[in-house]
């Protein structure tokens, strides 16, 4: 007589659940920092096109704006009196007498840490709490 046994002992499918355990364990976190990377490009590509529009404009008016509106570029997620900008994950504000715009992270694990672009010498900085600006190689200031 045949003794077939099917299926798995409860030792094999213990070691198959730990072993996924440990992959998802090393691999969330690396995907939160790469999620957190993408968000962050959306400030990272319009804080340039902010501080180029207000060169030009400090070249015509030898000030900087104080609103987005006098920008000679169009923005979505403006608001109604262009103090600032609303997207999904930023939130944009200008600081006309130091000369910089700011991009605040709105949500998330990362909500903590803005983006710092100058107007005048480019400079690209970064002020957080969460360690986002190493994640980023974005140097803090």
């Amino acid at each position: 007589m045949k003794n077939n046994k099917n299926g798995f002992t409860l030792l094999e499918l213990l070691v198959v659940v730990l072993i996924i355990g440990i992959l998802a364990g090393i691999a969330l976190p690396q995907y939160t920092k790469a999620v957190e990377k993408a968000r962050a490009s959306e400030a990272l590509t319009l804080l340039p096109s902010i501080a180029s529009a207000q060169q030009r404009y400090y070249l015509v008016h030898s000030s900087y704006a104080n609103n987005f509106n006098l920008l000679d570029i169009e923005f979505n997620g403006l608001n109604d009196d262009g103090s600032k900008i609303i997207t999904n994950n930023f939130e944009f504000k200008m600081d006309d007498q130091n000369g910089f715009v700011n991009a605040d992270r709105k949500s998330g694990k990362f909500k903590e840490y803005s983006l710092i672009k100058y107007f005048d010498t480019g400079e690209l900085t970064c002020r957080d709490v969460n360690g986002i600006c190493a994640i980023l190689s974005i140097e803090e200031d």
